[in-house]
């Protein structure tokens, strides 16, 4: 059964679903996120990650609007993926629009994190799930 996270409006931000079939959760960004937002959504993220013992995430950014703070970013960057890699995630793909600003943001992310955990960002749901399923094998 998918988590919804509103935000302070009552408006979903965030569903979180975990994909039985794959092993894998899957996070959808919806509308505009603000620090607040994020962070919530990134923590109620972490505990699902424990709770399910999953090693890939598909985080589909398609239908944020407007940009994630640069703030949001470090902190994404700084605070949530060592947690993110301590309760066992190895593999996050970023699905963005092309030419979006969520794609900005996900490719801030993916060179950040580099070093520390395998990200890619893709424009289309069934490359990205193919390579989460590549991961896990």
């Amino acid at each position: 059964m998918p988590i919804h996270l509103l935000d302070a409006l009552g408006r979903i931000h965030l569903t979180i679903e975990y994909d039985a079939e794959n092993h894998w959760l899957v996070f959808t960004w919806l509308g505009e996120q603000s620090y607040a937002s994020v962070l919530a959504g990134a923590n109620r993220g972490i505990e699902v990650l424990r709770e399910k013992a999953c090693c890939c995430l598909l985080n589909d950014n398609r239908q944020i609007s407007g940009f994630w703070s640069e703030e949001a970013v470090e902190w994404v960057v700084a605070n949530w993926m060592p947690r993110a890699q301590q309760a066992g995630l190895t593999h996050m793909a970023n699905l963005v629009q092309p030419g979006s600003l969520a794609a900005v943001y996900a490719e801030a992310v993916q060179l950040e994190a580099i070093k520390n955990m395998n990200t890619q960002h893709f424009f289309f749901l069934a490359a990205a799930q193919e390579w989460l399923r590549k991961a896990q094998q």
